[in-house]
């Protein structure tokens, strides 16, 4: 009586091996893709939240007038710690491509970049996006219809991180 394994006993523990593995993927593979929009989410709601504190620090020492010097800035400075994924201040668009799930500031174009990991997750009008560009914005009710902010003037509205086209996350 032999105690090794046969040819066909091995083969079949190799495809059971692979059907299962099959299986583990298509289940974990969804989820990859739900933790990108997830950590996406996180970052955007936690850059709104340094602006309005960046805002109301600003407005509470007597420094309101320099708020509206925060569009157009890089609102990764306002974080005690940026994202591990941050790449820094880049110009966009890079001579080499940039890691996918990974954030950048263009400062000639004045712009917050996330290149998206899973492209078919973010969608601008049914299409897949590659990128999703955000801009720090202010918020003010143009009174004397000058098109420009003065506080004299103009209603201050707050200071937000917007979008530059819109776009949808699906779950």
């Amino acid at each position: 009586m032999s105690s090794g394994l046969t040819l066909i006993e091995v083969l079949v523990v190799v495809i059971l091996i692979g059907i299962l593995s099959g299986f583990a993927l298509q289940r974990l593979l969804p989820l990859i893709g739900k933790a990108e929009t997830v950590a996406f989410a996180t970052v955007v709601n936690q850059l709104n939240n340094a602006l309005l504190l960046e805002t109301a620090k600003r407005i509470a020492s007597g420094d309101g007038r320099s708020v509206p010097q925060l569009a157009g800035s890089n609102p990764m400075e306002l974080m005690l710690r940026p994202p591990d994924n941050y790449l820094g201040k880049l110009r966009t668009p890079a001579t080499e491509p940039l890691p996918k799930r990974s954030w950048h500031f263009d400062p000639s174009r004045e712009i917050l970049v996330y290149s998206t990991g899973s492209a078919a997750r973010f969608l601008a009008d049914e299409r897949p996006l590659e990128r999703v560009e955000f801009r720090v914005s202010l918020d003010y009710h143009d009174r004397d219809g000058d098109q420009y902010y003065s506080p004299q003037n103009d209603d201050f509205g707050g200071i937000s991180l917007r979008p530059m086209a819109s776009y949808k996350l699906l779950d």
